[in-house]
Order: structure tokens, then C-alpha cells, then sequence
């Protein structure tokens, strides 16, 4: 099929006007890749009433004409003052504490001239509040016992026991300890003056802190 003058001339346009919408979805860079936006205005017509006309133009692909001065400008711009700090906020609720535990085995026999422990407990790293309870019998004709927690990096009182009154006591014992590499604390009894029997009990409770006072 022969093509006529007229169709040759229509497919060309439609060829051109392809391309060049190709070419521009290809070359078309406005903002650049920097984000910089390029125009062009009448240095002269800028003291007019209205002012000079901007042209954007694409940097890439076109420039301003000799008669033309080009302007610039940012399409983020520039950053901001940075403003004051703000106050500081109101400290948080406390987090949750850990207790550690132990109830003693019952009645242990200690003879004369020795200690035994009737409690202990093995806390990791941190600072606690320690609270036992020791329960301590007569043997025989003894009169007095003592029990206290130990190691000697626990600050603790010792407690003592008048067994020559009743034939069994229970009375508490307090203690703190911070152990930042972690502890083994005991909680151990003897008698004074002859053979006692004796349990105990030992519950401490992690804190954030231990500060003395006066």
C-alpha cells in the first residue's frame, strides 16, 4: 500500500511529538538533583510597577539569555534556629524490685563453741535491704545465744538471746549490703555459754540505692 504525502507527514509529527515528550520526561530536572530551582528575569524590568517576569528554567538543558540575570533558591531552604531546651520532665515511677528468699531448713543442733549457718542466700550485683528472723532453743542449761548475718560487708546488729528466761526465742535481725560483683549472705548462730538449736529465715530486697544517715 502506497503511502501518501499527507500520511508521511502525519507520522513524522506523531514521531516528533513522541520524541519530544520523550526527551522531556527524560532531560526535565526541576528542582536539580542538588533541589536547587534555576529562573531567569529582566535585571531592567525588575523596577517596574509589576516587577519582571521569572522563567524556571531547566538547568541541565537551557540558560538564561544575555539579557537575563539567573536567580536561585532552595526547595528545602536552609535550617532553622535551633530553639531553647525544653525543662527537664518529672522523673518516672519507680521500677518493679526483686526479693529474694529463704526459710531455713528447721531446727539445726550447734554445740558448744560453734557457729553454724541456719540461713543463706546468693544475690547477684546490687544493693539490698536485708530482714531475718531467727528462732533459737535452749540446750541443756545455756543461758545466751547470738545470731547475725554475715559476711563482714553487711552492715547488720546482732541479736541476743536471753534463753535462760523461756526455753526458746524468735527475734529479728536487720542488715543492708551493697555487693556489686554479688554476695553470699548468712544468717548464723551460737550459743554463749553451752549447746543451743536453732532456724532462721532471710528475705532481701534489691534498691536502687543505700545511703547512710545520722
Amino acid at each position: 500500500m502506497k503511502m501518501t504525502a499527507s500520511g508521511r507527514g502525519l507520522v513524522i509529527g506523531v514521531v516528533l511529538g513522541v520524541v519530544g515528550v520523550a526527551g522531556g520526561i527524560a532531560y526535565a530536572s526541576i528542582p536539580d538533583s542538588g533541589g536547587v530551582i534555576h529562573a531567569c528575569y529582566s535585571p531592567n524590568g525588575a523596577k517596574d510597577t509589576n516587577g519582571a517576569q521569572l522563567n524556571i528554567v531547566d538547568s541541565a538543558t537551557a540558560s538564561c539569555s544575555r539579557n537575563q540575570a539567573e536567580i536561585t533558591w532552595s526547595q528545602t531552604g536552609p535550617q532553622g534556629v535551633k530553639g531553647e531546651k525544653g525543662d527537664k520532665g518529672d522523673p518516672g515511677p519507680a521500677g518493679p524490685s526483686a526479693a529474694y528468699t529463704n526459710y531455713g531448713s528447721g531446727l539445726r543442733s550447734i554445740p558448744e563453741g560453734a557457729t553454724q549457718t541456719v540461713a543463706s542466700l546468693t544475690l547477684p550485683a546490687g544493693n539490698y535491704v536485708v530482714q531475718a528472723n531467727a528462732h533459737v532453743n535452749r540446750d541443756g542449761d545455756t543461758r545466751f545465744a547470738q545470731c547475725a548475718l554475715a559476711p563482714g560487708n553487711v552492715n547488720t546488729t546482732f541479736a541476743l538471746y536471753p534463753l535462760h528466761a523461756v526455753g526458746g526465742i524468735r527475734l529479728p535481725i536487720m542488715g543492708d549490703v551493697a555487693a556489686p560483683n554479688g554476695t553470699t549472705v548468712f544468717l548464723r548462730c551460737w550459743g554463749l555459754d553451752g549447746a543451743i538449736q536453732a532456724t532462721g529465715a532471710v528475705i532481701a530486697t534489691q534498691v536502687g540505692s543505700i545511703t547512710p544517715s545520722e
